[in-house]
């Protein structure tokens, strides 16, 4: 139980000390989670390019197309996400929102149907 104490302390502490972060900055600047947003997007986007695929030499196992729907998907939502603050909602209550807003986007219908195999008796 002791190991465990330090890393669970140490990432509920971080996650608070990003939300006092973001919570200044959206006040000072709402405009700036926007901003936020896309620098958070590139920085993904480039990890994703040079890890993953690095740098293009490694084939897809999932067509782009998908890529793109989830990806698009996902920017539309944060920068929706992020007007939010122009009305002045305090943070932990806006990513209260964005939490159950994602859940629901995840159950939009898709075309992909999942097959459960005969199981015998």
């Amino acid at each position: 139980m002791s190991s465990a104490v330090a890393p669970i302390f140490g990432v509920l502490g971080s996650c608070m000390g990003c939300m006092i972060f973001v919570e200044n900055i959206a006040k000072q600047e709402p405009s700036a989670m926007n901003l936020m947003t896309f620098s958070t997007f590139l920085f993904i986007s480039s990890i994703g390019l040079v890890f993953t695929s690095k740098f293009f030499t490694v084939k897809n196992q999932i067509p782009l197309k998908g890529y793109f729907k989830t990806v698009s998907v996902f920017f539309i939502v944060n920068v929706v996400n992020n007007q939010a603050l122009n009305y002045h909602v305090p943070v932990p209550l806006h990513i209260i929102f964005r939490s159950v807003r994602k859940i629901k986007i995840s159950f939009l219908p898709t075309k992909i149907r999942f097959r459960v195999p005969f199981l015998p008796h």
